[in-house]
């Protein structure tokens, strides 16, 4: 009999959450007809979501906490689950499924992602603090934060382009991308980073990513050496280049070889790795999004690593990968 207890949390907004018995489904993959308990809660909302997580972390009553949803919905209940050594399930219903994706959990099996959790394989990931939020993989201020922001907008507002989203899935996301790129009017912002050992590199860019996984939104491999426990940050800056009619052609060429994660070297492209930075946008407040989420809208703002503070389920390959490896990563070099 398996008397493990689970909590669900399931967006009742993400994409399939209201699949026909969808929550069947799920209490039936983590066992429940076993001996298993599962208790599932329907919200609605990041603050419901988040207080409900928040109760589970400090009751210490569950053996895991499970989220039913997309990127967003696992964002907004990484500050309640930090640090509390309560494991993290993923069962993936959204767009992009930047945390499930990059470790083989495929969006939509729900008994896949179900048997991942029950197997009890856990990997501590590294969570990246933004002010006083956390994020889990990636994002960035610039053009990053206006294709999901966009996104996000024309969800809300347009029934035509939810059909588009629902039609396309993840390539939603190159496909907005590539309007932004091709009829926005201005792209480039100043952007001034600083890292805690001193490094300092000051661009007129068309973003800057903060990386805390190689990949971002399925399609654009952006820090291609990035390693999730190391406790660094990988910071990728593209920087505007050439004549006023070229520049944005260039950038174009560049997002290319980003989709391919063949960027690094460009003369328009700066990497830094650090555990702690500061970034800038002198001419202005500047939206930044993670996990496919607005994090803050700031002149500046202060970045750290919490280093493997969310415990995760995952696969027992990527469990016994980290196991024989350990985290070698943690000691590269820091800028």
């Amino acid at each position: 009999m398996d008397s493990k207890r689970y909590l669900v949390i399931l967006n009742a907004n993400a994409g399939s959450s209201n699949t026909p018995l969808l929550e069947e489904r799920i209490r039936a993959g983590l066992g429940e007809d076993e001996g298993a308990s599962v208790f599932v809660v329907r919200c609605k909302d990041p603050q419901q979501a988040r207080k409900t997580a928040s109760a589970a972390a400090r009751t210490g009553r569950f053996d895991a906490l499970v989220i039913a949803g997309g990127d967003g919905s696992h964002h907004h209940l990484l500050d309640a689950v930090a640090d509390t050594g309560l494991p993290l399930g993923v069962i993936p219903l959204g767009t992009a499924n930047d945390l499930a994706a990059n470790f083989d959990i495929k969006g939509g099996q729900v008994e896949a992602a179900c048997a991942v959790i029950r197997a009890g394989r856990t990997v501590n990931l590294d969570l990246i603090q933004v002010g006083k939020k956390c994020f889990a993989t990636g994002g960035g201020l610039g053009v990053p934060a206006r294709v999901a922001m966009g996104v996000h907008e024309m969800r809300g507002r347009s029934r035509a382009f939810r059909l588009l989203m629902r039609l396309a899935g993840h390539y939603i996301y190159p496909i907005v991308t590539l309007f932004t790129l091709l009829f926005t009017r201005k792209l480039h912002e100043r952007y001034e980073v600083v890292t805690d050992r001193g490094k300092r590199c000051e661009i007129d860019g068309y973003a800057a990513l903060l990386m805390n996984f190689r990949s971002l939104g399925k399609h654009f491999q952006a820090a291609p050496s990035a390693k999730q426990s190391d406790g660094l940050l990988d910071v990728v800056l593209v920087e505007r280049r050439g004549p006023r009619g070229l520049a944005r052609l260039r950038f174009m060429w560049t997002v290319f070889h980003i989709s391919r994660g063949t960027h690094m070297g460009r003369s328009d492209v700066h990497h830094l790795r650090a555990r702690k930075l500061t970034i800038s946008a002198p001419q202005g407040a500047s939206a930044c999004i993670a996990d496919g989420e607005l994090m803050a809208v700031a002149n500046t703002l202060s970045i750290k690593v919490r280093k493997q503070a969310l415990s995760l389920l995952v696969p027992a390959v990527h469990a016994d990968r980290v196991a024989k490896t350990g985290f070698a990563a943690s000691q590269s070099r820091v800028a």
